[in-house]
């Protein structure tokens, strides 16, 4: 389901959602989803050496827990 600009319409995942990355540098690190951030795009919650850091990723690397 897309939008006119190419958007989705609905995101894949629920704000707050905890996900896990399935690909990249960050394989198998669990995250918290954020929001959707454009077209395929999410921004998660990393929480990394006991720091939380936003990041942006491409959402088909996620899957939910």
């Amino acid at each position: 389901q897309y939008k006119e600009n190419g958007y989705r319409d609905v995101s894949l995942f629920k704000a707050d959602q905890e996900v896990i990355i399935n690909d990249g540098p960050f394989k198998v690190v669990e995250a918290v989803y954020l929001c959707a951030h454009g077209d395929d795009r999410a921004m998660v919650l990393l929480t990394l050496l006991g720091r939380q850091q936003t990041v942006d990723i491409d959402e088909r690397l996620l899957r939910a827990v």
